[in-house]
Order: structure tokens, then sequence, then C-alpha cells
């Protein structure tokens, strides 16, 4: 199957690297070429279908994508078929060396012609999901057809950029556009919150205390917004010393207190939105003889209690909610649901975090001890003996594993539920985006743009 999928990605147009080393303003150039294409196909609606149709906001923060649009699958296939291909590969499924270069060429290959076809499958599907919603305003063969192909053709433009941006220019294509689509959700919530319906500037020209309370209620998703990114760049900083010696060098070796990355939440909050589909489902289907809910209904009951919370941007009307409403079918108070949301959401953290560490041979103890020993690198006062290493890796690995997703689950719950634009997921996906690439956007901006640089970044180092 992976030979096939390869042999058929050398039949599909190619991203060719470049022939020559690029400069860093010529890959600021891509990078911002590709940028301003994602936010064009990111705004434009696709013809025959309602321009508000969509799903769950962290839907779209975790895909980059936009519902109704025509990056309505976003980054999706990409990244499914990426998590396939790297399992199988990791998971010794496939019987490659992943350290030669030939077999990353395959890999992409692999990945493109997966992603492409997963393109087409989620087309058909959220295709027939707006049908199904009413939200197109087109209708017979010919209508639907032209909606899927839309949605299709906009996910395979997504993968080709995502490409471009890997061999041309600043990061990866990914979190190129999960930035961008957070970034988006922040200037847009920031901008509904201050001048939209109900907004601060209404309240405020209602006068008043009363006024000014509910204006400063209104502005807590910015606060929170503001307080959740500080945490998470002071997490991103933080590292943890091995006392491991490196050969040639005094500095010791250090492990980033985030582990695992934001990987876990990742596939935490990825869960949960199936859960809330699932439960939704459960819950809205016919009630039993006699108008009662049926065992169903208390299943979907049940499995609300761990589906997403997220404040919107009506924050008085969420906090009455929070406080006063209760659960459909259960009847349990809402902050019930949000307690369970957040508990869930840490313990599944915590869970695919672990599970990583140990699929993934760059952080798994036993292979990173083997690759450390390999390096000559040792613990202070012994030898160098990989099984010692291993002792000493897991007495930090797994806590910091364990602790690290504990924080992201914990981070990413809070802000979803003090109502932090662009969700608590996507401000600790774009943190981390934007603080890998601005070493090298600051680097490029130094040599062209010196007087930008130092507006942007003043003299300190990133």
């Amino acid at each position: 199957m992976f030979e096939w999928l390869y042999n058929v990605s050398k039949k599909l147009p190619q991203v060719k690297g470049p022939k020559t080393i690029l400069s860093s303003k010529q890959k600021l150039m891509w990078t911002l070429a590709v940028l301003l294409t994602y936010y064009i196909l990111y705004n434009v609606t696709a013809i025959g279908v309602k321009e508000h149709a969509g799903l769950a906001d962290i839907f779209q923060i975790l895909t980059a994508s936009r519902q109704g649009s025509l990056l309505a699958l976003g980054i999706g296939p990409i990244v499914i078929a990426s998590i396939f291909i790297q399992l199988f590969a990791g998971g010794g499924l496939l019987d490659i060396d992943m350290g030669t270069p030939e077999t990353q060429k395959k890999i992409l290959g692999a990945q493109t012609t997966l992603a492409i076809i997963l393109a087409a499958i989620e087309g058909i599907a959220f295709t027939s999901g707006y049908a199904h919603q009413g939200m197109l305003t087109v209708g017979g063969t010919i209508g639907i057809t032209t909606v899927a192909l839309q949605l299709i053709l906009g996910a395979i433009i997504i993968i080709y950029m995502d490409q471009i941006v890997t061999k041309y220019g600043i990061g990866t294509g990914i979190g190129l556009f999960i930035a961008a689509g957070v970034s988006y959700s922040v200037i847009m919530g920031a901008m509904y919150t201050v001048f939209g319906s109900g907004g601060v500037i209404d309240v405020v020209a209602e006068g008043g205390i009363e006024g000014l309370t509910t204006a400063f209620i209104q502005i807590l998703p910015f606060i929170s917004t503001i307080v959740v990114f500080w945490v998470v760049v002071y997490g991103e900083m933080a590292k943890v010393k091995l006392p491991l010696s490196i050969p040639g060098s005094n500095r010791p070796l250090e492990l980033p207190f985030f582990f695992v990355s934001n990987l876990p939440v990742i596939f935490a909050a990825a869960l949960l939105i199936n859960v809330m589909l699932f439960a939704q489902a459960l819950i809205h289907k016919p009630l039993g003889p006699g108008g009662k809910p049926t065992w169903l209904h208390y299943l979907g009951g049940l499995l609300y209690l761990t589906t997403p919370v997220h404040a919107g941007l009506n924050i008085p009307q969420y906090l009455t909610n929070l406080t006063s409403g209760i659960t459909p079918i259960l009847g349990l108070p809402e902050w019930v649901h949000a307690l369970v949301y957040l508990v869930t959401l840490a313990i599944l953290s915590i869970y695919f975090g672990k599970f990583w560490v140990e699929m993934s041979p760059q952080q798994n103890p036993e292979e990173l001890a083997e690759l450390l020993s390999q390096q000559n690198i040792a613990i202070r006062g012994h030898r160098t003996d990989k099984r010692f290493l291993k002792m000493k890796l897991e007495q930090y690995i797994w806590p910091l594993t364990v602790t690290g997703s504990l924080a992201v689950g914990l981070l990413a719950g809070f802000a979803n539920l003090l109502g932090a634009y662009g969700t608590g997921t996507g401000i600790l996906l774009t943190v981390e985006i934007l603080y890998r690439m601005m070493g090298e956007i600051k680097q490029t901006l130094d040599i062209h743009y010196p007087g930008l640089s130092k507006m942007l970044f003043g003299r300190g180092n990133i």
C-alpha cells in the first residue's frame, strides 16, 4: 500500500525544491505570498454554500479551516495522512529505513497521495453534511457535485502550499496556516468585543455603573487571551537540566517543560470534538414511547458532559448560562459540564502524551538513550552506558510528560472556559509555532529591514 501511494504521487504535480540556496529575504517573500493566498481562500465562500455554515470553533482552529469557505477542509487531510504514515512507520508496520533521504522522499510522496484521497472523501462528506443541515443554496446532483469539487480543490491547494512553505519559506505550511487562522480569530474577536453589537462601545454608551460593569465583563476574553499567551510563552521557555555531560561542551543537556509540546491536547481536543458530534446525534434522536427519553438519550447526555465548552462572544449570556443553565437530558448544572470537560481534557492529554512518547523514536527513553550513547553523552561521573542513560532519562522524561501534558490540557481547558480568542488549543499551537519561527524572521528583518526589526523585537535575542 505504501509503495502504491508513492508510485501514484510520482504521476501527480510536484513541488521541487530550490536549485540554489534561498536567501532569508526570498524565504520571507515566499511565506508572505502563501499567507496572502491562504487568507484569500479563507475569506471566499464556496459557491452554493451559505456563508456561516460550520461546526465548532475548536474544529476550525485545529484544521486551520473556515466552514462554508473554500478552505472548509483546511489542513485536516494533511494532518490525518501524516499521522497515519508516521504511526505505521514508527510502529514498525512499514519495513523502511527512516534515516535515508530516499525514504523521506517516499514518505512525502505517500503522504501527498493519501492527503488528496482523504480530501476527496472529506469533501464529499462535508457536502453531504451541509445538504443535511440545509446549508446549501443549490440542489440536484450537479449543484452538490460543484460544491464538493470546490472543497476538494481548496484542500488540494493547501496541500501544495504546505509543501511550498516547507521548501521555499519559513517554518512549515501547517504551522503557518494554524497561526494565521488563530491570529485572524483573535483580531476579529477583539474587534467584535469593542465595536460589535453589545460590545464595549455599546454598553459604555448606555452609561451608569451597570454599563461599566458589563463592559468589564465583555473584555474578559481579551484579558484571558493575554494571560494565556503569557503563561504559554513562559512554559515554552522553561527548561529542565539533566545531569548529562556533552563532549566538548560545558552546556548541560536540557529538556523542555512542554516535553511533548501541544500534541497531547491536539489529540484530546480532536477526540472530544468527535464525542461532541456523537453526543449531539444521540440527544436529538426521536423520543421514546410516551415522549420519554430512551437510554440512548441518557448516553448522549453523559457524553455531553465531556464535550468542549467555549464562551463565544456574548460573555454576559455565557456566564448566566454557566451559573444557572442545565445540561440536556440529565438536567445537571452547566458548571458541572464545565468541570467534567476540564478534568476529561486533562486526563486525555496525559494519556496521549504518554502514548506519543512511547511511539516516538526521538522521545522514548530507551531509543533516546541509544541515540545519546552513540554520541558519547554520559551521566556525569559514569562511563557511557545506555542502561544508566535509560534509567536517568526515565526519571526525567515520564514526570515531564505527565506534568507538561497536564499543564497544556489545563491551560487549553481554562482558556476555553474564560472565552480566550482563538480557543485555548489554538493559542497553544500559535505560541509554539510563532516561537519557533520568530528566530528566523528576526534574522531576516535584521538584515533587510533593521528598523522594522528593532520596532518589533527591540534589541533582545529570541
